[in-house]
C-alpha cells in the first residue's frame, strides 16, 4: 500500500526508506524493505548533533550558502541551545538574546528541530549515516576536568559546572536543579564563610558573582526560584579566586572583571588583586594590543598585598579551636590570587570528611622575604602556602565526552579531526568545543562553526561526499523511532514548552522560569488535553504520561518540497498507532 502510494507521488530519483527491522505488525504496515521509489529535486539531508551555538551556526551557514541543503538538528534534551541556555549567567540576558535568532531559524522550512533524541545512545551513529549525507557533531563539553590531586574526594569539593547546572536549572534527570551541591548553612563547623575558586576564566567569575552577592540580586533574572531560596542561607564572606600562573595569563575578559567590581551597589563586594608589576606585564609581546592593556590597567587598580598562611602541612590553629559562631552575611571580599598551583585539599579539623583548606605550591620565583618566613626550607625546595576554606569550586575547564563510533582523543578531550573532518570517518564532521576544546567565547564559536560548514560544502562540491538516493533524513528513521518508542520533540512542541516557561516567568516578575524536569517538558510538549494536564503537573497536579508515538506527526514537513510526501505517509500513521496501542491495551480514541 505504501509502496504504491509513495511511488505514484515521487518522480524519477531513486529513494529507499529505512530498512531497520521492527516487529512484524509494524513492518507489514509501514516498511519498504527492498524496492526503491523516486523523488524529484530531493534536498541534501544533513544532521547536526547538538543545538548549542556551534550547532545552530553550522545549520544557519549551510542553509544560507546552499539552498539545496536541509538540516535536521538533534538534541538530547527537549529544549535547545546548550550552554547558551544552561551555561550563560542568569544576569546576562543580552547574551541570551542570540536565542531569538536561532528560534527564527527553526521556524523556516530549511531547518528541522528534533529534540529529546541522543545520537550515539538513542540512535547509533552508523544508522545516522544511512539516513544523512553528512553528520556534524556539535556536542560541546559537558563535564568538568579533574585536578587529580590528593583530597579531591572530600566533601564540598566540586566542579564549577555542577554549581552552574544547579542555578541555571539544568533539568532532571540530567541535573538536580532543586538542590544545591553543597549546604551553604554548613554542618558541625558552622556556615560556609570562606570559598576557593580554582581558575580565573569567565565561568569562574560567573560563579564568584553568585557566591559573593545577595540573593535579592538574582530575583529578577532567570535563575530558578529553588536556587534563589537556598542562596538566602549564603553567609560567604571571602572568595579566593586562584590561578596557577601569573596575572598576564588571566582568562577572564575585561567586561567580566568590570562587572564584578560594579554589579552590587552599596559596596557590598570588595575586590582585591595580588600585587604585580604593571609595566613589566605590558612589555610582554602578547599584551601590546589595546584591549589587553586596558584589561591589566583596570586589574592593577585593585591590587593589594596580603599574605597567605605559610604552614605547608596544616590549617591555621584558629580554625581548629573554639565553638561554632553565628555568622552574619555582611560584605563579601573577593581576592584574586596568582602563581599558586593546587597540590592537595586538606580535611577540616572538625569534620574530617569535609574540605578545610587547600595547599598551594608557589609557582613564581621565591623572594628572600618569602624564604625568611619559612627559614627551615631549602632555597631550592618548593614553597607552599595554605588557604583555609569550607568550599572549593574547580573551574579549570570543561571536557568533551566520547561518542560510540567516533574517534576521540582522550588526552585533549576532543574528537580526532582535521579542519572539522573527523579522522578516518567519511561524512562525519565536528564543530565547537568537541572539535577544538573548551576555549573561547561565542564569537569564536561562530567562526569555528562556519569553518566546519565550509569543509562540508567543499566536500560536496568536490564530490568527496555524494548525496545518495536513499538518504531521506528523519524520514529514514521514522520506523526506528517507533520500534524504540522514542519521544522526538518538534519545533511546534518546543513552542509549547517556551510558552509555559514564559507564563511562569510572568507570575514571578521575570523573563521566564525554566521547567526543571524532562518529564514535565515532554508532557507539556504534547499540547491539547494531555498538554493541559501536563501544565497542571508542573503546578503539582499529577496526570498520565503521553504515548511516544503521538509525537511523530510533528516531525512531518508542512512547507518544504517533502510536504506531499509527508501527507501521504501520515495517512497510514494512525493505523500504525492503533495497532501499537491496541497491543498495549491503550484506547487511542481517548488519547487523541
Amino acid at each position: 500500500m505504501w509502496r504504491r502510494r509513495v511511488r505514484s507521488f515521487l518522480g524519477s530519483t531513486q529513494l529507499r526508506c529505512c530498512s531497520v527491522p521492527v516487529g512484524s505488525d509494524v513492518e507489514s504496515s509501514c516498511s519498504i524493505p527492498s524496492e526503491t521509489v523516486t523523488v524529484e529535486n530531493k534536498k541534501i539531508q544533513i544532521a547536526v548533533v547538538g543545538s548549542g551555538p556551534s550547532g545552530c551556526y553550522v545549520a544557519d551557514y549551510l542553509t544560507k550558502k546552499n539552498p539545496n541543503i536541509h538540516v535536521d538538528i538533534y538534541e538530547k534534551l527537549p529544549v535547545p541551545f546548550g550552554l547558551l541556555r544552561y551555561g550563560v549567567a542568569p544576569d546576562h540576558p543580552e547574551v541570551k538574546n542570540l536565542e531569538q535568532k536561532f528560534k527564527d531559524m527553526f521556524k523556516t522550512s530549511r531547518v528541522t528541530w528534533i529534540g529529546n533524541i541522543e545520537v550515539g545512545r538513542s540512535i547509533p551513529v552508523d544508522l545516522m549515516l544511512t539516513a544523512y549525507t553528512a553528520v556534524v557533531f556539535s556536542t560541546g563539553a559537558n563535564q568538568d576536568k579533574e585536578l587529580l590531586i590528593p583530597g579531591e574526594h572530600l566533601g564540598n569539593v566540586f566542579g564549577a559546572r555542577e554549581f552552574v547546572n544547579f542555578y541555571n536549572t539544568y533539568p532532571s534527570p540530567h541535573g538536580n536543579p532543586h538542590r544545591c551541591p553543597f549546604q551553604l548553612q554548613g554542618g558541625l563547623s558552622g556556615p560556609i564563610t570562606d570559598a576557593v575558586v580554582i581558575g580565573n576564566g569567565n565561568v569562574a567569575l560567573d560563579v564568584v558573582r553568585v557566591l559573593a552577592s545577595s540573593y535579592k540580586y538574582w530575583c529578577t533574572t532567570d535563575m530558578n526560584c529553588a536556587a534563589i531560596k537556598q542562596l538566602i542561607d549564603n553567609k560567604i564572606r571571602n572568595v579566593h579566586v586562584v590561578g596557577r600562573r601569573g596575572v598576564e595569563h588571566s582568562a577572564f575578559t575585561i567586561a567580566e572583571f568590570r562587572e564584578l567590581t560594579k554589579f552590587e551597589s552599596s559596596n557590598k563586594i570588595s575586590v582585591k588583586v595580588d600585587e604585580f608589576d604593571l609595566a613589566k606585564i605590558l612589555e610582554l609581546p602578547q599584551n601590546q594590543n589595546r584591549a589587553k592593556k586596558r584589561l591589566f590597567e583596570l586589574v592593577h587598580k585593585f591590587t593589594s598585598q596580603e599574605n597567605f598562611n605559610t604552614d605547608a602541612g596544616s590549617l591555621p590553629s584558629g580554625q581548629q579551636q573554639g565553638k561554632v559562631a553565628k555568622v552574619d552575611r555582611g560584605p563579601c571580599n573577593v581576592h584574586f590570587r596568582y602563581n599558586l598551583k593546587p597540590v592537595e585539599f586538606l580535611p577540616h579539623p572538625r569534620q574530617r570528611e569535609m574540605v578545610g583548606g587547600v595547599r598551594f605550591e608557589v609557582t613564581k620565583a621565591i623572594t628572600p622575604e618569602m624564604q625568611a618566613e619559612v627559614g627551615d626550607q631549602n632555597g631550592n625546595a618548593p614553597f607552599y602556602v595554605v588557604q583555609p576554606c569550607e568550599l572549593v569550586l574547580k573551574s579549570v575547564g570543561y571536557a568533551s565526552q566520547a561518542i560510540r563510533g567516533v574517534p576521540f582523543n582522550n588526552k585533549k578531550f576532543v574528537m580526532e579531526n582535521h579542519q572539522g573532518r573527523i579522522a578516518g570517518k567519511l561524512r562525519l564532521y565536528c564543530s565547537g568545543w568537541c572539535k577544538r576544546g573548551a576555549t573561547g567565547v561565542i564569537v569564536h564559536t561562530m567562526a569555528d562553526a562556519h569553518a566546519t560548514a565550509q569543509s562540508i560544502l567543499d566536500d560536496l562540491e568536490n564530490k568527496v561526499v555524494k548525496q545518495q538516493a536513499d538518504q531521506l533524513g528523519k524520514y529514514s528513521l521514522l520506523d526506528y523511532f517507533i520500534e524504540k518508542n522514542l519521544y522526538p520533540i518538534s519545533n511546534t512542541a518546543l513552542g509549547r514548552i517556551w510558552k509555559v516557561e514564559e507564563e511562569r516567568g510572568i507570575d514571578l516578575g521575570k523573563r521566564y522560569e525554566k521547567i526543571p524536569a524532562v518529564d514535565d517538558m515532554l508532557e507539556i510538549a504534547m499540547g491539547g488535553k494531555l498538554g493541559k494536564l501536563a501544565e497542571n503537573r508542573v503546578r503539582r497536579t499529577a496526570n498520565a504520561r503521553p504515548e511516544a508515538l503521538l509525537y511523530l506527526d510533528q516531525l512531518l514537513d508542512e512547507t518544504t518540497d517533502m510536504r506531499s510526501f509527508s501527507k501521504e505517509i501520515w495517512k497510514d500513521i494512525p493505523k500504525l498507532l492503533n495497532k501499537d496501542a491496541t497491543s498495549r491495551g491503550i484506547d487511542m480514541n481517548k488519547l487523541l
